[in-house]
């Protein structure tokens, strides 16, 4: 009990040292764009993972100007501006030197999202006509490293939405996790047979900057968002969401 206590205290005052040399109310643009479950333009559910980010910058000394863009204007406007981040984003090998890797937010399952039939792994979805992705994120990145062929980029998961249900596709692979949020609140799933396949991956999104990012920002946002998991506040996001169990 007192270990935990030294503990918390510790980080504590790492995050004050660290977000005074940062200056503290230092503004910190986020680029993200709309996800289920994730990020939002909604005050009463903007999403776990813009939650925590603004949890991270108010802890950290930071004032957030949040900017939703389409997801690929996202990921190129934070690697040309110092003081920016995006969330959330999957850590590939491609990725790995244009970023500074601030912080594993939460774990993600990634699998397919079908009518009637489930798709629980890769060879049954090469059999597909279409696989509807996201373009430009790591789902699509995976498939095409994979040899996928079947592919059918979008620009949006809203679009991957419609074109599920209008039968445009046979499947789509993503988030299970984001999918499973979003299809709850929408009245035409009850007509149809949704079917979420078995995880085919798992892996964490990162809260992340540009390559020039500089070190004190990022290490004022990692300790505050040490801090916070250490005080519970970010399996209790977590859990607003249904997504506890993936922390």
């Amino acid at each position: 009990m007192k270990y935990r206590f030294w503990a918390a205290v510790s980080l504590l005052i790492c995050i004050l040292a660290a977000a005074t040399q940062a200056r503290a109310d230092q503004v910190l643009t986020l680029f993200v764009t709309e996800i289920p479950g994730q990020s939002a333009l909604s005050e009463e559910e903007p999403g776990a993972g813009l939650e925590i980010v603004r949890a991270v910058a108010k802890l950290g000394g930071f004032r957030l100007e949040e900017r939703f863009v389409p997801w690929a204007r996202a990921v190129s406007q934070v690697e040309r501006t110092p003081m920016a981040v995006i969330l959330p984003l999957s850590r590939t090998p491609s990725r790995e030197d244009k970023f500074t890797w601030v912080t594993a937010l939460y774990q993600l399952q990634f699998g397919f999202v079908s009518l009637d039939t489930a798709i629980d792994d890769l060879a049954t979805a090469r059999k597909l006509d279409l696989i509807g992705v996201w373009r430009g994120t790591s789902m699509e990145e995976t498939l095409k490293k994979r040899g996928f062929t079947n592919l059918a980029p979008v620009s949006n998961d809203q679009a991957l939405t419609r074109m599920l249900l209008a039968g445009r596709f046979q499947a789509w692979y993503g988030s299970l996790n984001e999918a499973a949020y979003k299809f709850r609140r929408i009245e035409e799933v009850n007509k149809k047979a949704i079917r979420f396949g078995k995880p085919i991956e798992s892996a964490p999104v990162w809260l992340a900057g540009g390559p020039e990012l500089p070190v004190p920002v990022a290490t004022a946002l990692r300790n505050a968002f040490e801090a916070l998991k250490t005080d519970g506040s970010i399996a209790r996001i977590l859990e607003k969401y249904g997504m506890e169990r993936f922390l």
